[in-house]
């Protein structure tokens, strides 16, 4: 399993990739604000280039997102679907789950 961490300013998330039948699953911890959310797009880019199109994210320990975090899980769905492909955020709560519920936000990201 890889992982991926970021210390920016105090706030760190952490974000492990493993894989699945359907494709690679990230799992995002801590917290995600303008300071470390650039992490996200940089991952999918990366699997990306790997010949990955499925990638789901699970915010199971994600425990804050702000708006940065927003736009960059955007971002990086946009980017899968230019090439064919669909991100998809699975067990999102709290904080994370009402930042990724704004309405409108469900024209660019798949939240389960």
């Amino acid at each position: 399993m890889a992982e991926a961490d970021a210390r920016v300013n105090g706030s760190l998330a952490t974000i492990q990739v493993r894989t699945s039948e359907r494709g690679p699953v990230l799992r995002v911890s801590g917290e995600l604000d303008v300071n470390n959310s650039h992490l996200l797009v940089e991952t999918v880019r990366s699997l990306h280039l790997d010949g990955q199109r499925m990638v789901a994210f699970d915010l199971t320990d994600l425990t804050f997102c702000d708006a940065s975090a927003l736009a960059a899980f955007i971002k990086a769905s946009q980017h899968l679907r230019q090439v064919g492909g669909r991100l998809v955020i699975t067990r999102a709560s709290g904080i994370p789950r009402r930042v990724l519920t704004f309405p409108g936000v469900d024209k660019y990201l798949e939240v389960q």
